[in-house]
């Protein structure tokens, strides 16, 4: 209880601030043109990859490697659906 507590109280709002300085930057410069289903599916399904690999890297295991590209694979699906949610949400954008 205690765990989930501190989670709650300091986990989730650490999230969302570095969120919003990582991520916001990197959507102001995707948003300068407009952007396409396929291409926020392309940039969705890169990002995941990116991640992916990283946490590969670093968190190597004993788990079967099975594990780790099933896992990998639903980030991938995962983010792709999030950035054509956030496409249609937010609009295609505006030329600057």
């Amino acid at each position: 209880m205690a765990g989930s507590l501190a989670l709650l109280l300091y986990g989730i709002p650490v999230g969302l601030v570095l969120a919003w300085m990582f991520v916001a930057p990197m959507l102001a410069v995707l948003m300068r043109r407009p952007v396409s289903r396929l291409r926020a599916m392309a940039c969705g399904a890169g990002f995941a990859v990116i991640v992916a690999a990283a946490v590969m890297a670093m968190g190597y295991t004993g788990r079967s490697w099975w594990i780790n590209v099933s896992n990998s694979a639903a980030l991938v699906v995962g983010t792709v659906f999030v950035a054509l949610i956030v496409r249609e949400v937010v609009g295609p954008g505006h030329d600057v």
